[in-house]
């Protein structure tokens, strides 16, 4: 009994205690301050007082307005200080309220001001390690600090430099690398304190501290390839120090020219000296001066670098063009000579082959070599018409017009010929016509048909075609009566489809003859024609013309006796037919025809007596 007593004293005795350590005033938690007033999300702040203890839990601290309260998360605690990070709540102004353990909630003294605010970059990405450089930085949301309380560290490693803002507005903040501040080309890192130094946020991106990268060349481009299929233009080289050649895709260059902009990627990095890019076309690009910009960091920041003129090519120049005539029934390889073809970009040589007698007829040639900036070749096809054809070609797709170029003439195979209406030709004192018998005369052009006659000392007369129709030319041949009569003699005979500028062998030839005459017929006499063979010989000069020989008399019309051979001096005729074409006994004379039909009687004197 004695003993539940005493415990039960003892425990009334440590309840009082503990009462009354739990009301000692010098243990019971007060509030001092607050280190900073304004802050964003995610930022420390520090509460100083005292009897905080050192177990968090037992630690409360809310920001709250009306509508809107959090707990903010307590990184430290000591007796006399609370870390804390300011929680994730709109803008506006907070009460700071703190709970310690069971006592009371206590307010700070003023408002806790909220504000969101982020970095979003940075321009130029990279600066020059021997000249000063000046970085604004982007931002969004900026605090009222005085530009005192912000710092810069530019920073990788353990390399770490601090520069004082020396501008800031509501969306960016201005400091500076002094020449020389650093020594190594690298890429580093940017981060902000807005509070004199306790707190930095990163910045996004990378600056790039090299040499001074050098202007675009060459600064003035004059070949540039402006094409609308997609082909890319002329290669510029920039040249610098501290080019990345592993994190090519991360360059980006930009044009700019009247407020507009235009991006596209770097082609290629040579060592760490030299970046190249062609010239975007195709985009709205046109002929004009641009400001060249880059960026190291995909685009993210932009730094000019010089100027750059974007131009014409220079036009070219044509000197020739071989074959200059060829025939349209094979495929001719066609050479055009000349000067500033374009061989960078050959798909950018247009060319088109247009009849100038024939409007609106260009064809477009897209299956063509440029070998160099001098020569480009093309295949004829087959059929093409036969006329002269020219050429016409731009470097240039943006061109304004196609630069006129050198005429080739397509002509047709020279015909063949199967006969001739006159193998001898006899003169008389007109012109003749003359006929030529055969297949593939130039139809489309009809004056293009031209007959060449060749005597043996290699004399050359050319005729024109005087009519026909697709299977027979004929020409005029001059008589004695003409200012240039044919001189006697053997001709070999050329035929041309292409007014002359080719002519083809026939493989005929034609004997020109003086005038036909008739010396004299034996027998005179025909006797017993019906039982006896006679042959009847017509003798004279220049008789190979002679394609019929008709007897004739005042009791008869005119019938055709057949000639049994013929030679230049005389003429054999088959007289025992006299007997089947019914010939009553009598006095005849004789008419002879040449090919022309023309009648030609023979010397009364030289009749023939028929007796049967």
């Amino acid at each position: 009994m004695k003993t539940k007593i005493l415990s039960l004293l003892a425990g009334v005795l440590l309840l009082t205690l503990t009462q009354c350590k739990e009301e000692d005033p010098e243990l019971v938690a007060s509030l001092s301050g607050l280190n900073i007033t304004q802050g964003r999300v995610g930022d420390e702040f520090v509460i100083t007082g005292t009897h905080f203890g050192t177990q968090a839990n037992e630690v409360k601290i809310t920001l709250s307005k009306t509508g809107s309260s959090a707990e903010a998360v307590i990184t430290a605690l000591s007796d006399t200080e609370v870390k804390a990070t300011v929680p994730n709540l709109p803008d506006g102004e907070y009460d700071v309220k703190v709970k310690v353990r069971t006592q009371d909630e206590l307010t700070l003294a003023g408002k806790f001001t909220i504000f969101t605010s982020s970095f979003t970059g940075f321009t130029p990405l990279q600066g020059s390690i021997s000249v000063n450089n000046t970085i604004t930085i982007a931002a969004e949301g900026l605090g009222t600090e005085a530009l005192a309380s912000y710092k810069v560290q530019v920073y990788k490693g353990n390399v770490t430099k601090t520069y004082n803002a020396s501008d800031k507005t509501t969306n960016s903040i201005t400091f500076s690398i002094p020449a020389n501040d650093f020594s190594v080309a690298d890429e580093y890192n940017i981060r902000v304190s807005y509070d004199g130094g306790a707190i930095y946020n990163l910045v996004p991106g990378t600056f790039s501290i090299n040499e001074v990268f050098s202007t675009a060349s060459p600064l003035s481009i004059t070949h540039c390839s402006i094409c609308p299929d997609g082909f890319l233009g002329e290669l510029v080289t920039v040249t610098g120090l501290g080019f990345n050649p592993s994190k090519l895709t991360d360059y980006k260059l930009r044009l700019s020219r009247n407020g507009i902009d235009r991006d596209f990627t770097a082609a290629e990095i040579d060592g760490n000296t030299a970046l190249k890019f062609y010239i975007p076309v195709g985009d709205g690009f046109v002929i004009g001066g641009y400001t060249l910009w880059i960026s190291h960091n995909n685009g993210l920041n932009f730094i000019a670098i010089g100027d750059l003129s974007i131009a014409l090519p220079i036009p070219p120049t044509f000197t020739g063009i071989s074959p200059e005539s060829f025939n349209n029934n094979v495929v001719t390889e066609i050479t055009i000579s000349g000067i500033n073809f374009n061989t960078k970009f050959p798909k950018d040589n247009r060319i088109l082959i247009r009849r100038p007698t024939v409007p609106n007829s260009p064809i477009g040639i897209e299956n063509f070599t440029v070998v160099n900036s001098n020569t480009i070749k093309f295949n004829s096809f087959l059929g093409m018409a036969a006329d002269t054809w020219r050429v016409e070609i731009k470097t240039n797709p943006n061109q304004a017009d196609y630069i006129i170029g050198p005429n080739f003439t397509v002509i047709l195979p020279p015909p063949s010929i199967t006969s001739l209406s006159l193998d001898a030709y006899n003169i008389k004192g007109t012109d003749q016509q003359f006929i030529l018998l055969g297949s593939g005369f130039n139809t489309n052009n009809e004056s293009h048909n031209l007959v060449k006659l060749i005597d043996a000392n290699n004399n050359e007369r050319v005729f024109p075609r005087s009519g026909g129709n697709p299977t027979a030319l004929s020409i005029m041949l001059p008589g004695t009566n003409n200012a240039q009569p044919l001189a006697l003699g053997v001709y070999t005979i050329k035929v041309s489809n292409d007014n002359g500028v080719t002519f083809g062998e026939t493989g005929k030839t034609l004997t020109v003859l003086g005038p036909t005459s008739v010396t004299g017929v034996t027998p005179a006499t025909v006797t017993g024609y019906a039982q006896n063979p006679v042959q009847i010989v017509i003798t004279g000069d220049n008789l190979l013309s002679v394609t019929k020989v008709k007897i004739d008399s005042n009791s008869i019309d005119p019938i055709e006796i057949s000639i049994q051979s013929k030679t230049n001096t005389s003429i054999t005729l088959q007289a025992t037919l006299l007997s089947s074409l019914n010939i009553p006994p009598g006095q005849y004379f004789l008419r002879y025809f040449d090919k022309t039909e023309v009648p030609v009687l023979v010397d009364f004197n030289n009749t023939i007596q028929i007796i049967n």
